[in-house]
């Protein structure tokens, strides 16, 4: 928190995953300015800025060590980056190891840290990562089915959310004159996956020409943080 005239300047930051998907670590900042407010207002009897880093660092180690439950949870940790006329800069603040007898009980990937934790937490952060969708959905066997036309099935975000991925086996039955799919049959996969695999190959269409008769097998494989 800090004093701007007749208003105050509020600031978080909270260290969590970028998603619930991938791997990756994001750091965020939020700031505020309050109009009209005092620090003892929004504080209440607390002096925030009376706590020197002795004082920090004091409270941290006599703290219990608490487990981290899920990345929501990452926001009881929480540190003020500026009190007053004192700055700090984010990031240099985060691994100089300050904050180090909050995470006693942390290894780096199973391995006793170098460092400290944060500062191997945040090794080569620059900033958040570009948001990309983390799922994909591609055909398999996509030279031999011979397709005028496709749209490939959505990925649920049901799916997406029980990170439930892999490969969905159809059979498809085309119309010899038309190249339409009239029948669709799920061989294996997944329900979740495989029920809007099913909504999406009923649209399909073989090319003009393409020797029908027999049914054919579609294979759609669901994916979800695919290697770049």
């Amino acid at each position: 928190m800090t004093p701007q005239e007749k208003d105050l300047r509020v600031r978080v930051i909270r260290i969590s995953a970028a998603n619930p998907y991938c791997e990756g670590d994001l750091v965020r900042a939020a700031d505020r300015v309050l109009p009209e407010t005092t620090m003892r207002k929004i504080a209440g009897k607390i002096d925030i800025c009376s706590y020197i880093d002795e004082s920090v660092t004091a409270a941290l180690k006599a703290a219990a060590p608490k487990g981290v439950e899920s990345i929501e949870d990452s926001a009881t940790l929480s540190i003020v980056a500026k009190c007053g006329a004192q700055e700090t800069r984010l990031l240099p603040e985060l691994v100089s190891g300050k904050f180090d007898s909050a995470f006693c009980d942390y290894t780096c990937a199973g391995k006793k840290c170098d460092t400290n934790y944060l500062a191997w937490l945040l090794r080569g952060y620059t900033g958040p990562p570009v948001s990309r969708d983390p799922s994909s959905v591609e055909r398999v066997n996509a030279s031999s089915l011979r397709l005028s036309k496709y749209d490939l099935p959505k990925y649920s975000p049901l799916a997406k959310q029980a990170r439930i991925f892999g490969e969905v086996r159809l059979t498809l039955a085309p119309d010899t004159q038309t190249g339409r799919v009239k029948d669709v049959q799920l061989v294996s996969g997944n329900p979740m996956l495989g029920n809007p695999a099913v909504d999406a190959v009923r649209q399909w269409q073989f090319s003009p020409g393409t020797q029908l008769g027999q049914p054919v097998a579609a294979v759609l494989r669901f994916s979800l943080c695919p290697d770049e």
